[in-house]
Order: structure tokens, then sequence, then C-alpha cells
């Protein structure tokens, strides 16, 4: 079982990934998003948080998905800011 940390426990003094790590990190976790964006889903909330790392087998998910949307949840949200009132 894969042993997954947030990434805010890598942002103390005490326990800092290297440079290639993070750059790492980063660059799968914006294909993950990439992704997600071209099958209309947004993650509104893609934070150190929410993304998870595990050192050992080098994986990287996006989670929370509490706080996406696909597109036509998005128009939907559109709408109701930009429609004039009743």
């Amino acid at each position: 079982m894969e042993a997954m940390y947030n990434l805010t426990r890598y942002g103390r003094a005490d326990n800092l990934l290297d440079i290639k790590a993070v750059i790492s990190i980063v660059w799968r976790s914006a294909e993950g998003v990439a992704y997600a964006h071209q099958q209309n889903v947004v993650h509104h909330d893609t934070i150190p948080a929410n993304i998870m790392y595990d050192p050992g087998s080098d994986s990287v998910k996006i989670t929370d998905s509490s706080k996406t949307k696909t597109g036509s949840e998005m128009a939907t949200d559109l709408k109701a800011i930009f429609s004039e009132p009743n």
C-alpha cells in the first residue's frame, strides 16, 4: 500500500524535497489538471494540501474531487451569475 502524503508535509525546512522531485511533482500535477480539463472537468482547489505524493513509488495524485465541476455545471453557475435578477 502506498504511503501518500500531501505536499504540505514537504514544505517544512526539515523535510524539503530536492528540486528535481519538486519539478517532477509540479509537472505531473499540471498534466493531471490538463487531462481533467480535456475531459471537461475543472478542479477548483488545486493547492499543495490536495496533491498527494508517495516518495517510495514516486506516485502523484490530485485529491479533493468535491471541488470539481463539469463544463455544464460551470455554465449553469455562470448563467446564474450573469443573468438579470427576477
